[in-house]
């Protein structure tokens, strides 16, 4: 039986990669510094950090592959110092261990390196232009990754879009409860600029296609079918039957209101979501589907209602920054709902 450690592996996507790792018969090992938040199978926890050499050479012993998944995320609001350390310097852990092993690596990466683009559909020659520490962190961590496939070990890099999948909460808890309770659900603009997002488990298939094909590039990743913003939340909201309805908010009123409390520390929203929201932001995937034999499952639409029904059903909450909700005042404020209102089960 074939062996991964997933590296952030208790984490949102880390969760999903090891569930679909598990059912294609991989003996999976999860290294977190957070437990499961619920069963994990057959799947077996290692408690460490991936900021810790040692801990991660000791993870990696007998394994075929290196998943390199862990990293803090922008809504955890890390100095630039505690993003490098983690990833840029688990990004290194990860690698070396590999290369001790002679394990394969999948570094999940972000299209966040692409900083707001300039031009659209972003492709793999598109330069980067990170602008805010989360990203320019991933950044580096990815120029690491060059430098070690450059130095002859065999590793992917995949920069998925924003995920959505069960249990993903953060930002779209925002959205949820509102759409849920038949409220207005602001967005950034007018909400007609084309914004890709990514499936969970559509993810997880890239991953896997890229370790049957031992890809050895970077590839951007993200749904083939999608729409508008405000498209593709009309689309839910004509799901949920409430009501609910898009409303446009003025960009520039938006950074007046977000920029300071932002600057303080009360923004339930990063830079990375106030200066991108409104922007068309999505990828050419053709190089993806081609090398690596991979094709996206589910449309925007149908991940943002999938997402929704699972909300509706879980409200999950957990250690891992995408699956709890926006904390503060102000993120209650725009919630608009109860999340202590009974839901459907």
């Amino acid at each position: 039986m074939p062996r991964v450690l997933i590296t952030g592996g208790t984490g949102f996507f880390g969760a999903h990669l090891g569930d679909a790792m598990a059912a294609e018969g991989w003996d999976v090992l999860l290294l977190d510094v957070n437990p499961p938040e619920g069963p994990i199978g057959d799947q077996r926890f290692i408690a460490g950090d991936v900021r810790d050499a040692a801990a991660v050479r000791a993870a990696a012993e007998g394994c075929d592959v290196v998943v390199n998944n862990a990293a803090l995320v922008p809504v955890t609001r890390s100095t630039l110092e505690t993003y490098r350390a983690v990833n840029v310097g688990g990004t290194k852990n990860a690698l070396a261990a590999a290369r001790e092993v002679g394990a394969y690596v999948v570094h999940i990466s972000s299209t966040s390196l692409y900083g707001v683009p300039r031009d659209v559909p972003i492709t793999p020659a598109t330069p980067f232009a990170p602008f805010e520490d989360y990203g320019v962190s991933k950044t580096e961590a990815e120029a690491v990754v060059d430098r070690t496939r450059d130095d002859g070990l065999v590793v992917s890099s995949l920069r998925p879009r924003t995920l959505l999948g069960r249990g993903r909460l953060g930002l779209f808890d925002v959205i949820f409860p509102r759409v849920r309770a038949g409220k207005a659900v602001p967005v950034f603009g007018r909400g007609d600029n084309l914004l890709q997002l990514l499936d969970a488990d559509d993810l997880a298939s890239a991953v896997l296609c890229a370790i049957r094909t031992k890809a050895n590039a970077g590839y951007n990743v993200g749904a083939e079918r999608f729409s508008t913003v405000r498209a593709d939340m009309e689309a839910l909201i004509t799901h949920a039957g409430t009501g609910a309805r898009v409303v446009g908010v003025p960009v520039a009123a938006i950074h007046a209101v977000l920029r300071p409390l932002d600057a303080i520390g009360r923004s339930p929203f990063t830079p990375w979501h106030y200066r991108t929201a409104h922007v068309p932001f999505y990828c050419d995937i053709a190089d993806t589907k081609a090398d690596l034999g991979w094709t996206p499952r589910r449309s925007n639409a149908e991940m943002l209602i999938r997402a929704y029904e699972d909300f509706l059903r879980r409200e999950t909450t957990g250690a891992s920054a995408h699956h709890r909700p926006l904390q503060g005042i102000v993120a209650r404020a725009l919630r608009g709902a109860d999340r202590g209102r009974t839901v459907r089960s």
